[in-house]
């Protein structure tokens, strides 16, 4: 596996678990046996410290990708509404965007 891929895998992974807390705090169960056993399962605070992990874990793969990557920054602009758009410096070859010196 390609460090390229595990920093898919582990953003996959982030956004999964953010879907499952949304989705955890949407319910509305009226089975009080049944919702003790999905909080100890699914307590979003266990769930937010996963994600904390993973982010931190992610930063440092984003960080080995930089420092390694040959650059090529490309400048280009995103729509952020019908007529408003948003300059972006981003790297051609990790996708990284260009940090700040």
């Amino acid at each position: 596996m390609s460090i390229f891929e595990l920093k898919r895998v582990i953003e996959n992974n982030i956004r999964n678990i953010k879907y499952n807390i949304d989705f955890y705090e949407s319910l509305l169960l009226d089975e009080p046996d049944f919702l003790n056993e999905l909080k100890s399962i699914c307590d979003p605070k266990k769930m937010q410290e996963e994600i904390n992990e993973w982010t931190t874990f992610l930063d440092k793969i984003n960080n080995d990708i930089y420092t390694q990557c040959n650059h090529v920054f490309i400048h280009d602009y995103i729509d952020t509404y019908p007529e408003r758009s948003q300059p972006i410096c981003y790297c051609k070859h990790c996708l990284l965007d260009k940090k700040q010196q």
